[in-house]
């Protein structure tokens, strides 16, 4: 099917070993190298008056007769160029060609033409900017556009020789696409609404569209086409085998007397989940499942319920946690409530068991594995318990689970790749939707223009008695300031901002801290990777070899560096808080982490310094303002889950996100991630607007990406949320995960 066919007429050697440089060795592949876009000659304009009154700087395509051609100019190192002079009857028009020429090599005077050019006037005349001859064969018809490769092949000649190969291949190619669909197009079509009469009228119209109602043809196709493909890698390997041996008996006794043991009866939302999520356990296949709840929502509560129910009926249960903070939290929390239950806690600071008998609850980090290697356990739980699961890659939770493990992932925010197995394949959502405590916390996305407002708040916060929380961007410094010895400062600083500097200065002779010895100075604060790249920047602008050295001071800088980073920022804010500051990060050992969460518990502390080590499950108790510096630089999930920290215990609170660009330089998607963040609260409402601006990952059992976009057999066509979810909503026939090897039996007891 795919082997290289060189017998088809007019389809030259060469061809073939210049698309190899492309990636295209196969017949098939040609067919499947879709075009970038379609032109739309099927309508061109033929007024200039019109095109004037209004079309002016737009590009058009218009159909012209030639008065005359002028004569052809040629400069060393530039493209030909070339000036026609047009006319439509009624006034004349000039067209101003620049490379391309030979495309008009045997046009005449009074030829009619078609061109496509940026209307425009020069002196009183209509004038065509980027004028481009359309060859006479794009007459009146839609155009396919292809990519080239620049000194390789030209957009016309793979269009030309695509088109030779379809008539001879195109059954090939259909047999491609069933092939990655994992189905036939018969089968496809028996599933869904396709808007060919089959895939050999489709290719067939992608390589030469019959019209311009082509062009959305072809793209819902593609689309339909794409989202087929993975229903069908959902469906296959997704699906859940019905398993006696993923079976845990759902007790109501049992749960009422695990649940009663909490200080503080479940809400209703939490006892519906339980009971729900009891239900599943009790089928005869294994449950695949997400516990959502809103950052202090009570998730602990039920996945603990669950797993001691399960404990108590000899079930292997592991309970996996991103940190070890919160793997102490939890399994103190269990050992509190529950003094019957044995526990393993594995973690990287802790003694391991040599062996496990399945006896006892199992609480860890990613330590989990390597003891899991080490104990010879396998693949031997039947319950695991994710949590935090926004932190887990698929490859780690797929490594703690069999055939018939059952799964239950719990997140304020779950990533897209799980949102999209909800909506389209078989993992369950239960929603925790109310919270124990009442509290109202306003989000602001604020300027280094608030800085001083914002330290003012801090300390206003402080000094009332309740805590505040600033979370730097790195523990220690992994920025510098380097300075560079400049012969004059004729040099654009904007430029270097560009290049990653920040605040970039020339020390000049009119400053006070100015050194005559040392001359002029260019300061700034940038990595040491920024700072090589900018040197050469620098050295090139000024022609010379610019000498630089990297510092711990300069003038106007060294303050705004060393609050850049956890270590440094702390020593300043304790000049402000005298013995009030808690500085934690990832490099501190976890019993000195400890202390110091214990220390902010107790009301030791009252200010905390931090990187993000915190957005995971800690509880600071009297938290009611936090700040995050380059905001910007984190998603959805990290802003979320930082803003769970404050009022924990209820009320009032501020979070504020602080950006240290201007921003109208940052990104669209940036800006838009951040106002979602700022406009919403809710963090199933933010997990799918995620999934909306990111797209979810590779959907396949084994995938690793958990966002992003999807890529089908057509290729250039790219599987978004918003079209899988209206394919799923299309099927004729609805998509039922479970194989049916029988009626599904729940064990109650």
């Amino acid at each position: 099917m795919n082997a290289l066919n060189t017998h088809i007429d007019g389809v030259t050697d060469e061809f073939w070993g210049a698309v190899g440089e492309m990636g295209i060795s196969t017949p098939v592949d040609l067919l499947m190298n879709f075009p970038k876009k379609y032109n739309d000659y099927t309508k061109p304009l033929t007024s200039l008056a019109d095109m004037m009154g209004n079309c002016f700087g737009q590009y058009v395509i218009a159909t012209l007769r030639v008065v005359k051609k002028g004569a052809i100019k040629r400069k060393k190192g530039r493209p030909a160029m070339m000036t026609v002079t047009l006319t439509d009857g009624l006034q004349n028009a000039t067209a101003t060609i620049f490379g391309g020429v030979q495309a008009w090599k045997d046009v005449k005077s009074l030829d009619f033409v078609f061109i496509r050019g940026k209307v425009d006037q020069w002196e009183g005349m209509v004038s065509f900017k980027s004028a481009m001859l359309i060859p006479p064969a794009d007459h009146n018809r839609v155009a396919p556009v292809y990519t080239g490769k620049k000194d390789v092949m030209t957009p016309e000649t793979l269009r030309r020789n695509t088109q030779l190969v379809l008539f001879s291949n195109v059954r090939d190619a259909v047999k491609h696409i069933e092939t990655e669909m994992g189905a036939s197009e018969f089968d496809m079509r028996k599933e869904v609404d396709f808007p060919y009469p089959n895939l050999e009228s489709y290719l067939m119209d992608v390589h030469m569209p019959v019209d311009v109602d082509s062009i959305e043809k072809i793209e819902k196709a593609s689309q339909i086409i794409n989202c087929y493909q993975l229903y069908n890698k959902i469906k296959h390997t997704h699906t859940l085998v019905r398993d006696m041996r993923s079976v845990i008996p759902c007790d109501e006794g049992l749960i009422q007397k695990i649940a009663s043991r909490y200080p503080f009866p479940p809400t209703n939302s939490q006892r519906e989940g339980i009971e729900e999520m009891a239900k599943l356990l009790a089928a005869n296949e294994p449950m695949n499942a997400i516990l959502q709840g809103d950052v202090g929502f009570g998730k602990t509560v039920p996945y603990l319920t669950l797993a001691v129910m399960a404990y108590f009926f000899g079930k292997r249960v592991a309970i996996f946690i991103p940190n070890i903070m919160l793997c102490r939290q939890v399994a103190d929390e269990l050992q509190k409530h529950h003094s019957d239950v044995s526990i393993n806690l594995i973690i990287d600071d802790e003694k391991h068991p040599k062996t496990y008998d399945g006896q006892s609850i199992v609480i860890g980090t990613s330590a989990v594995h390597g003891w899991m290697k080490k104990a010879g356990a396998g693949h031997v739980f039947d319950f695991v318990i994710v949590d935090e699961q926004q932190k887990m890659s698929v490859s780690q939770v797929n490594d703690l689970c069999s055939d018939y493990t059952n799964l239950l992932e719990a997140t304020a925010t779950p990533v897209p790749r799980t949102m999209a197995l909800a909506a389209f394949g078989n993992k369950k959502i239960f929603s925790l939707k109310e919270c124990p405590v009442k509290k109202d916390i306003r989000s602001v996305l604020l300027t280094q223009k608030s800085r001083e407002k914002i330290q003012q708040k801090i300390i206003e916060t402080v000094k009332n008695g309740d805590k505040a929380a600033i979370i730097y961007p790195s523990r220690e410094r992994n920025e510098h300031i380097y300075s560079f010895s400049v012969p004059h400062a004729g040099l654009e600083l904007e430029s270097l901002k560009g290049f990653g500097a920040k605040k970039p200065y020339f020390l000049m002779p009119n400053d006070p801290y100015y050194n005559p010895k040392e001359g002029i100075k260019l300061n700034l604060i940038a990595t040491p990777k920024q700072a090589k790249v900018i040197k050469e920047h620098i050295s090139t602008q000024y022609d010379d070899d610019i000498k630089s050295k990297k510092t711990d001071s300069a003038p106007y800088l060294t303050n705004i560096l060393n609050k850049r980073n956890v270590e440094e920022a702390a020593k300043d804010w304790e000049k402000q808080f005298p013995g009030k500051v808690a500085k934690l990060h990832g490099g501190m050992k976890a019993k000195e982490k400890q202390e110091v969460i214990r220390k902010i518990a107790d009301g030791t502390y009252s200010f905390i310094v931090s990187t993000t080590v915190i957005e995971v499950g800690m509880n600071f108790p009297g938290l009611k303002l936090l700040v995050t510096l380059d905001s910007d630089n984190y998603g959805c999930n990290t802003l979320h889950q930082l803003r769970g920290r404050i009022a924990r215990d209820g009320g009032e609170g501020l979070f504020i996100m602080l950006i240290n660009k201007d921003p109208s330089t940052l990104q669209t998607h940036s800006l838009e991630r951040l106002a979602v963040v700022r406009d919403t609260n809710d963090g199933t409402l933010l997990a799918e607007m995620d999934m909306e601006m990111r797209g979810f990952g590779d959907l396949e059992k084994q995938g690793l990406k958990q966002a992003g976009y999807s890529k089908g057999v057509i290729s250039k066509t790219k599987i978004t949320p918003q079209g899988m979810k209206g394919f799923i909503e299309s099927l004729k026939i609805p998509f039922e995960p479970v194989v049916d090897l029988g009626k599904s039996q729940a064990i109650l007891l």
